[in-house]
């Protein structure tokens, strides 16, 4: 049962992370990282709020699959850890506007029902 659960997450996440990569063939390092991680949080607000993913399976698939295997935070720590304080102004930007692209998605979400 367990196995079946985390098929809908597996495929979610094949699906994001190809998508990933796709963005990553036609746009710069910070430009693609950065339309990736906006899109996620903006693509979880609406999963999270929307009756259309009301559906356990469905929300795995979009919510914890799909945005997922299409965001990381990883770009935010590499790009912290290199010492040089734009790096950090970069973090910081990529977080401010993450959280207000989530926070947006979730607007849109309660819309689209």
């Amino acid at each position: 049962m367990r196995l079946r659960a985390a098929l809908p997450v597996f495929l979610g996440g094949a699906l994001g992370s190809v998508s990933r990569y796709l963005v990553s063939l036609t746009l710069t390092q910070a430009l693609w990282l950065t339309v990736v991680n906006l899109l996620g949080a903006a693509l979880l607000g609406v999963v999270q709020t929307s009756k259309r993913f009301e559906k356990p399976s469905v929300h795995a698939f979009w919510g914890t699959g799909f945005c997922g295997g299409f965001t990381t935070l990883s770009s935010l720590i590499t790009f912290a850890t290199l010492g040089n304080d734009w790096q950090f102004v970069f973090a910081f930007i990529q977080i401010a506007l993450g959280l207000g692209a989530y926070i947006g998605g979730r607007r849109i979400g309660r819309v689209v029902r």
